[in-house]
């Protein structure tokens, strides 16, 4: 299965190919969780996922990561473009929203790190700035 959801119109926020990798990458993470969320469920393994419970159906689990997928994509386009980096490259841990870095990776390079801690500072010092 293949989801496929519409980028912005090109306008001040335009995205840049590094969002568009991310959000890419982002969409084929929930993807894969999907897939093998559904497959250990079959398998007769439990989910851990409050929102779903320990058996949900698979009609359950497609709604929810479809509105994962939707609402990832639709709060990155509307988040301004300096944010984008620090919001798709989260993830989720045991249920919960998780921002992911990787800094042990041999695939790992400085630049990568540099790219997500810049992204993360702009992000506490328009949450600062804000409140």
């Amino acid at each position: 299965m293949c989801l496929a959801a519409p980028l912005p119109a090109q306008s001040s926020r335009n995205w840049s190919t590094t969002h568009v990798v991310l959000v890419s990458a982002a969409t084929m993470g929930i993807l894969v969780d999907w897939a093998q969320t559904r497959q250990a469920l079959h398998q007769g393994w439990g989910e851990r996922n409050p929102i779903l419970g320990s058996h949900p159906s698979d009609g359950k689990l497609a709604v929810y990561n479809v509105l994962a997928i939707a609402s990832t994509v639709s709060l990155g386009a509307l988040l301004p473009s300096r944010w984008r980096t620090a919001w798709f490259g989260g993830g989720s841990w045991h249920g919960q929203h998780v921002m992911r870095i990787s800094v042990i990776n041999w695939w790992t390079r400085d630049v990568d790190v540099d790219r997500s801690l810049g992204a993360i500072r702009s992000v506490l010092a328009a949450s600062r700035d804000a409140g």
